[in-house]
């Protein structure tokens, strides 16, 4: 497991740090982006509407059936997620001498 906790949907599994790579926190993850300018209401509208789906039972359900596990987010904090999520990766980049063509 690549992330810093065991996932839920797999208990059994040690994640990296467990088993002798400490500092190892990796995981995927994705999110619902509106175009720039939308407005604060509609925002905070399909944040809820996507909060209220994926506690849905059969949502939860499902994703487990694919081991993932949902972590819903306000807006806010989804914007902070992105911007540390692309700091970190452009850093790894940047230390790996990537280039692109």
């Amino acid at each position: 497991m690549t992330s810093a906790k065991r996932a839920s949907v797999l208990p059994q599994v040690p994640t990296l740090a467990e088993s002798g790579v400490p500092g190892f926190d990796v995981v995927a993850w994705g999110g619902l982006v509106a175009p720039v300018g939308t407005p604060k209401n509609a925002i905070e509208r399909l944040s809820a509407a996507l909060r209220k789906a994926l506690a849905d039972p059969a949502v939860v359900r499902a994703n487990a059936a694919l081991s993932i596990e949902a972590m819903p987010s306000r807006p806010e904090e989804m914007t902070a997620l992105m911007k540390r999520e692309t700091a970190r990766w452009a850093e790894a980049v940047k230390r790996a001498g990537v280039k692109g063509d």
